[in-house]
């Protein structure tokens, strides 16, 4: 028969990652497994678990792929290997996830970053207090190490008073990049209509459409862009 075991505070990458972010006592923080993750009925098994954790302890749970499912002599997670099948981990994570996700859990993995498996945390009184601290997280990390701007705008300087050499000028003269203040970019990237309304107030002129450019800033290690079209 399926159950759930508490291994309490196991003081792995996740709990860990938790204690990093919240001020709750180790042992109220819960790190749950499933004496059989291959049972079908996993999510009723956990739903039935969790109907009645107290409100201020903080449930942690991981999806993951199953050695049971596939065997570590016959499968490999990446690369190759001869007579061995690749498992196909974004199909199995996103099948699980979906799993955990049914049973109540919030997916946490943005913060935590396992590679191979996925991070959960049940969202009860302490479970959201966690999730949002970890948001808030994120978002500040996000603000620090990312710079975005407003490039390749279509600026509108018509004015039928005006001839094609002074547009031209006015053109030649208005920015073609403006750094975007950071009060317009929160957790949920940039608020890209008050951008909008920025860019003209800024400039003094009026525009059709720009593109938002994301830059790391050149305290990370890693520089990577993107850029997106708004109109």
């Amino acid at each position: 028969m399926n159950k759930v075991i508490d291994y309490g505070f196991t003081g792995s990458f996740f709990t860990n990652d938790v204690k990093a972010v919240s001020d709750i006592e180790i042992g109220k923080i819960h790190d749950l497994h499933l004496s059989d993750y291959m049972d079908k009925n996993k999510v009723d098994v956990l739903k039935d678990y969790l109907k009645d954790v107290p409100e201020d302890e903080l449930y942690l749970i991981t999806a993951y792929i199953s050695e049971d499912e596939f065997p570590e002599d016959e499968y490999i997670l990446y690369g190759h290997e001869y007579g061995k099948k690749l498992i196909p981990v974004d199909e199995i994570l996103e099948r699980e996830n979906s799993i955990m996700e049914d049973a109540g859990f919030v997916n946490v993995n943005d913060y935590v970053d396992y590679e191979y498996k996925t991070a959960f945390i049940y969202p009860n009184e302490a479970g959201r207090k966690v999730i949002e601290s970890m948001k808030q997280h994120i978002a500040k990390w996000r603000r620090n190490h990312k710079r975005y701007y407003a490039v390749n705008i279509e600026w509108d300087v018509s004015d039928a008073d005006m001839t094609e050499e002074e547009e031209a000028e006015i053109l030649s003269a208005l920015p073609k990049k403006m750094r975007i203040p950071d009060c317009y970019v929160d957790e949920n990237g940039v608020d890209s209509e008050a951008v909008s309304d920025w860019i003209s107030d800024e400039a003094g002129y009026c525009h059709a459409g720009f593109e938002i450019q994301e830059e790391m800033h050149e305290v990370c290690r890693k520089q990577k862009n993107c850029t997106y079209k708004i109109k």
